[in-house]
């Protein structure tokens, strides 16, 4: 438990790295727990540092439960490159409508 509150406090941290460690932590911490884990991951994302936020991006991708399409749609226009392409390369990943996808595979293996 006192991992989790020197992530939590780390996140407050001046110095980037500190908090794109901290949240990678969180991700570790909280990554069974996507409710909890969902709050840090948005504040995260918001970060001004491009490093700050890649680091977020990774750990919400490793994080079990999380819906990563609402979360990382508006990082497609972050102003940082590799941002965007990371962002770009998960979302290709991730099914469009879970729903739906889920009704497929249902379907076929009926």
């Amino acid at each position: 438990a006192d991992d989790l509150g020197a992530a939590l406090a780390a996140i407050d941290a001046e110095n980037p790295s500190v908090r794109a460690a901290a949240y990678q932590a969180l991700g570790r911490l909280l990554g069974r727990d996507p409710a909890r884990l969902a709050p840090h991951i948005r504040r995260g994302i918001a970060d001004a540092n491009p490093h700050v936020r890649r680091r977020v991006v990774l750990a919400a991708v490793a994080a079990r439960g999380l819906a990563l399409r609402p979360l990382l749609e508006p990082l497609t226009g972050d102003p940082d490159p590799q941002v965007r392409r990371i962002v770009q390369r998960i979302l290709r990943a991730v099914p469009q409508d879970p729903q739906r996808t889920e009704a497929k595979i249902v379907q076929r293996a009926s």
